[in-house]
């Protein structure tokens, strides 16, 4: 559906030039005709997106931005186009600072790290052995590297589909009213072949902590569980002055002070619009020089020019192709170097942070942020439950040992609904138990706490057919962090993540936990905990 935006965005139009399709892109942005012109009805492509809410599921307001040109260019503009407030002088502060800091400890050291483990492996060489390693897009991966071959693709060529980039409006995806929808970038899976071996060994060459005048930083490539145990124990007891966990754009600031720890969840606003042509030139300047041409082939496919479709199809098929100004690279999603090059980021707002005189507060950690080029919100957590890294928050076992558990956000956005259909064939009622023991297995396979105990325990005996259990896992998708060992969780321990009373907890486990097939859950709990993950109103 389409709704009112709370606020139009200031949009910054004059990044791109506009190559063809000029009556559609001016001072505005992106202007494809909207159904409000003309009085009519949206006419929505059918993309054959849709959910099956079998229940138990809970209540909140959610929507999913129709395929309109309306919502196509409501997300363009407000997403890529955005205008940051006072952005020439933040872009000049990123530029500055990575001036005054590129000699630093910190980049030098992760630059000698690269540089002395990242191996000299002929190009296409290296993508022919590795093609068929484990992947999710394994297949996808085999049938475009195939194909490049057929083409006769060269190295230094950007592996795009007709040079350019397709952006459309992501579908079948749950939004906050009143936001605008977000962009997906189509590079095409042959464009993910050229770096996918490099970016992974970059990444994993970043695992290891970086020690830096008493400073601790730490990349945690996925969420483990020995992963984020060890960073949970590391925030609670950190060795040296402060610590910083990052993964892209996700990160904590934990510092050790004589009163006790303190910790911050970091939040970096529209991280990725954020990036200046001077961040992406010091990513090429501290990849081994063995691999810079990759590299530069990568960044090329972030300047390339963008071609954009008009959804709806009443009006003519209308197309927009822009070039980026001055041949500037700009992050989009879908490219290879996301992760690495908001690591990136991060460490130089990490190196910002070093800085920090006196006293560490959170209106000094906003201000650091912004010397190098971004805008963040830094919240101080109070109690150690309250720090929350991809998805995960420390919390208290039976024993009184801290462990990462999924937040109960997740559990109460995903319950009871299905990407389409419900897999295989009779009653739906079973079909529905059978789906949810598969995504509460997911997601809390070997964490106990009276809630999630109770909602397993209902469909424990529901079972698909083989072919259908694997339909159905691929609908659920990635399942969450996978426990190696059973732990029961302490109640209260979760109840002071979200500000809850235990007898808010109870009455959230008495609702939901003995709901069934059909059913919609609502109480003061689930309200709160979908907005403190989620931001998520009733």
């Amino acid at each position: 559906m389409t709704y009112p935006l709370a606020k139009l965005p200031t949009i910054d139009a004059s990044r791109y030039e506009c190559i063809s399709g000029k009556e559609f892109y001016g001072p505005n942005g992106l202007k494809f005709n909207v159904y409000e012109d003309v009085g009519q009805p949206p006419d929505c492509p059918n993309d054959g997106g849709y959910r099956t809410i079998y229940g138990p599921s809970v209540s909140f307001k959610r929507i999913i931005h129709a395929n309109t040109n309306k919502s196509l260019n409501d997300a363009f503009n407000g997403r890529i186009l955005l205008l940051r407030p006072g952005d020439d002088l933040l872009r000049a502060q990123q530029v500055s600072f990575i001036a005054a800091h590129r000699e630093s400890g910190l980049l030098t050291k992760l630059h000698l790290r690269w540089c002395a483990l990242v191996p000299t492996v002929d190009f296409m060489t290296d993508i022919a052995d590795h093609i068929s390693d484990p992947h999710n897009k394994k297949r996808l991966r085999e049938e475009a590297w195939a194909s490049t071959l057929d083409q006769g693709i060269a190295e230094g060529e950007l592996w795009l589909t007709n040079s350019r980039v397709k952006i459309k409006i992501k579908r079948d995806e749950f939004a906050k009213m009143h936001k605008v929808g977000r962009t997906i970038a189509d590079m095409g899976v042959s464009a993910s072949l050229v770096g996918f071996m490099l970016t992974h060994r970059l990444k994993t060459h970043m695992i290891k902590a970086l020690v830096d005048h008493g400073h601790e930083s730490h990349f945690l490539m996925s969420p483990s569980e020995e992963g984020l145990q060890e960073a949970f124990d590391s925030m609670l007891n950190p060795k040296y002055t402060s610590y910083f966990l990052y993964f892209s754009d996700d990160s904590t600031y934990t510092v050790r002070t004589p009163e006790g720890v303190r910790w911050w969840n970091i939040d970096i606003s529209k991280c990725d619009c954020s990036h200046t042509p001077r961040l992406f030139q010091l990513l090429l300047e501290m990849t081994p020089p063995c691999s810079q041409r990759i590299m530069e082939v990568l960044i090329g496919q972030c300047a390339a020019d963008l071609v954009i479709d008009a959804p709806e199809r009443r009006y003519g098929r209308h197309k927009v192709r822009l070039r980026s100004k001055n041949g500037e690279p700009h992050l989009l999603s879908g490219s290879t170097l996301t992760t690495i090059i908001n690591n990136l980021a991060c460490l130089l707002i990490r190196l910002s942070f070093q800085e920090i005189t006196g006293v560490v507060t959170t209106a000094k950690l906003v201000n650091a942020a912004r010397t190098c080029g971004y805008i963040i919100t830094a919240e101080e957590c109070h109690v150690f439950e309250k720090v929350q890294f991809l998805k995960h928050s420390p919390t208290l076992d039976v024993s009184g040992t801290y462990r990462p558990l999924l937040n109960l956000g997740v559990l109460l956005r995903a319950t009871g609904t299905c990407r389409g259909d419900l897999p295989g064939r009779g009653p739906l009622p079973a079909r529905a138990a059978a789906f949810q023991r598969l995504l509460l297995n997911g997601m809390y396979n070997t964490s106990h706490f009276p809630l999630i105990d109770s909602m397993k325990a209902k469909v424990a005996s529901a079972k698909f057919s083989a072919k259908d259990e694997r339909i159905a896992l691929m609908r659920i998708g990635e399942t969450k962090l996978v426990h190696k060992t059973h732990f029961t969780f302490d109640e209260a321990s979760i109840a002071r993540r979200y500000d809850l009373s235990l007898a808010d907890i109870r009455e959230l486990t008495e609702g939901l936990g003995n709901a069934g097939f059909g059913e919609v859950h609502d109480s003061h709990a689930s309200r709160v905990i979908l907005f403190t993950d989620y931001g998520l109103e009733d």
